[in-house]
Formats: C-alpha cells, sequence, structure tokens
C-alpha cells in the first residue's frame, strides 16, 4: 500500500483523517487496527510491516481491505467467509453488499447514477452464504456445466 487514494507514503495509520470521506478513513482504520493496538508499528511506506503484526484473520481482513480501497466493478472471492466466526461472516457479507448496492464503497451518494455497476461473485461454504447472493449458478461436477438455481435449490 504505497499510496491509497489520498493517503501519503509512510503516513502512520493511526493519523488517518479523511475529511472528505470519513467512512473510508473508518473503514482502514478498523481494519489496520484489529492488531489490538499495534496499530502504531503499521506504516504504509513497509508493504510488508501488516503481515509481520496482525494475526492470520486480520492478515485475511487487510487482503479484502485493500480489494475493496481499489473499488473494482467486479470482485471474485474465493470462500470469503472461511477464516471468520459467525459475526464477522455477517459483517463482511454487509460491506460486500454495499459495495454491489452504492456502486463503491465510501463514495457520494450524489455521484450514485454516474458510476458502473458492481459485482461480486463468491464461492459459498454454507447453504445459507448461498441464500445471501442475489443469483446463485452450481457447477455440475461431471459435466462442468453451469446453470442457475434457486434458493430452494
Amino acid at each position: 500500500l504505497r499510496e491509497v487514494d489520498g493517503f501519503e507514503s509512510g503516513e502512520d495509520i493511526s493519523d488517518l483523517e479523511d475529511e472528505e470521506d470519513p467512512e473510508r478513513a473508518s473503514l482502514l482504520h478498523a481494519c489496520c487496527s484489529a492488531a489490538s493496538g499495534k496499530e502504531d508499528k503499521i506504516q504504509l511506506e513497509d508493504d510488508f510491516s501488516w503481515q509481520d503484526v496482525l494475526s492470520f484473520t486480520e492478515q485475511v481482513k487487510m487482503c479484502l481491505l485493500r480489494a475493496l480501497i481499489t473499488n473494482p466493478e467486479v470482485l471474485v472471492l474465493h470462500r470469503p467467509f472461511h477464516n471468520y466466526d459467525s459475526v464477522t461472516q455477517e459483517q463482511v457479507l454487509a460491506v460486500l453488499k454495499k459495495h454491489t448496492r452504492n456502486r463503491g464503497l465510501g463514495l457520494s451518494g450524489d455521484t450514485w447514477a454516474h458510476r458502473r455497476p458492481r459485482t461480486v461473485f463468491f464461492t459459498p461454504e454454507s447453504l445459507d452464504q448461498a441464500k445471501a447472493a442475489d443469483v446463485i449458478w452450481q457447477i455440475e461436477e461431471s459435466t462442468a456445466h453451469v446453470h442457475q438455481v434457486s434458493a430452494e435449490e
């Protein structure tokens, strides 16, 4: 993370303030400061310092954050809820839905109509996770045929 949308290289995350987008700054700070008070050791100039300080689950959150900061139009995630407890799974799902619904995170509502839609593909690990999707595609193992199924199937 050498330069992240307006945050300068070398900036300590504990000092992050984004007056234009406090939600974005809050999201960045929340993910980085999950290291239980160790946030002063994480510098944006050191690409890998967060890997030495954060737990594996916190690293997974950081990777998801890095993906969302780029504001992708299409995001493909393999088992994005695997490393979280049920409460955190719901929070991550809510963030992904918000990214899709708002056509990006932390962007002004005034420009929503001018932004391209956002799409998130993910592989679920449970029926409940699959039901959270707007569209469910299933791959037949024997034929590799892809078809849409309803949440009840």
